[in-house]
């Protein structure tokens, strides 16, 4: 049982990073080549500030696959928000750009350039998925 969820993680983790890139090349959107994994890139700051936050837990938290994603989501949810002029402390508190980007220990939070890349493939999937449920309306839920 270990090994088949193993091998199933194994291939979701790389068709959604499949996905991703294909999203990406559709909305004309240059990966850098630390998302491409290419042997001789190197570590994205946000990845790399994780492993740093991590360094002060038991276990890896911040550097984990779902809370990068979460961060990268919210820093996405929060720059939308900020665009039309909203503020929603409840749903992206901590989120800002640059609320930890000069702190000693580190920023859980994307910056800078990366962090436009990810709010360009956000809106990519969000776009994708408007559209397929405006071609496919059996999907909505309930």
């Amino acid at each position: 049982r270990d090994k088949i969820e193993s091998n199933v993680a194994f291939y979701v983790a790389r068709l959604s990073i499949a996905c991703t890139i294909e999203a990406a090349r559709q909305a004309h959107l240059e990966l850098p080549p630390a998302f491409l994994g290419f042997s001789n890139s190197e570590i994205s700051s946000f990845h790399a500030h994780a492993r740093k936050l991590d360094t002060l837990r038991a276990k890896p938290y911040w550097a984990t696959r779902r809370e990068l994603f979460a961060r990268a989501g919210a820093a996405f949810v929060h720059d939308r928000l900020v665009a039309r002029g909203v503020r929603n402390d409840y749903l992206v508190y901590g989120a800002e750009a640059d609320r930890y980007v000069d702190h000693p220990i580190g920023n859980p939070n994307p910056s800078g350039v990366e962090r436009e890349v990810l709010d360009n493939l956000y809106l990519t999937v969000l776009d994708d998925y408007r559209l397929r449920l405006a071609t496919h309306p059996e999907l909505l839920p309930g």
